[in-house]
């Protein structure tokens, strides 16, 4: 199914000279994977200022460092001629996981008392895809990336949820309706990658 993570090819191929300048240096990739966290919960800080342009390039350095830390792991494993460590694998998906919090948790801050039960529940069930797809590489398959409402698809969410906020005035509602998008989205991309694992 196509969605926003078609576009990592095109980030990669960007990102290009940054990856090569790190393999000279010999950086780690947990050194972008620590940048991910940060820039996710500097987005959630920008998010409770309601600071759109903030959030959005907060998020895109933060898409940027989730890029930079599997593409020079793979760079390095090529390098050595050895697999990439299951270590790895794990450390970038809780990365990946604290980064989303961090920047999702902006959203309960600015929610109504009332929604912030449904806000909260959106940003922990945000989470549900990626367990999907754990169970699956537990199970031998290929790791299950993309959407229809993955990674980058949440962090753009959040974009047009603090831009329609600055846009309307109606921060809570837009916070709800938002969350509440977050939420069915999570939902239904666990779904479909429960019925891949399953068909596979």
């Amino acid at each position: 199914m196509k969605s926003l993570y078609s576009l990592k090819p095109w980030l990669t191929r960007t990102l290009k000279p940054i990856l090569k300048i790190s393999l000279r240096l010999n950086i780690s990739p947990d050194f972008y994977s620590l940048l991910n966290v940060g820039f996710g919960i500097l987005a959630g800080f920008a998010v409770t200022w309601l600071n759109y342009w903030l959030v959005l390039i907060f998020v895109i350095l933060r898409l940027a460092c989730a890029n930079l830390d599997g593409a020079l792991a793979r760079a390095k494993a090529a390098l050595n001629n050895s697999d990439i460590p299951k270590s790895g694998f794990t450390k970038n998906e809780i990365g990946d996981r604290l980064a989303d919090f961090g920047m999702l948790s902006g959203l309960i801050f600015l929610s109504h008392p009332n929604h912030a039960a449904t806000v909260a529940l959106a940003v922990v069930l945000a989470a549900t895809p990626t367990f999907i797809s754990l169970i699956g590489v537990r199970r031998g398959l290929a790791r299950m990336n993309g959407g229809p409402f993955g990674k980058t698809e949440r962090c753009f969410a959040v974009v047009v949820i603090v831009g329609l906020a600055n846009l309307t005035g109606q921060t809570e509602n837009c916070v709800y309706f938002g969350a509440l998008v977050i939420l069915l989205g999570s939902l239904i991309t666990a779904w479909v990658r429960y019925l891949k694992m399953v068909r596979a």
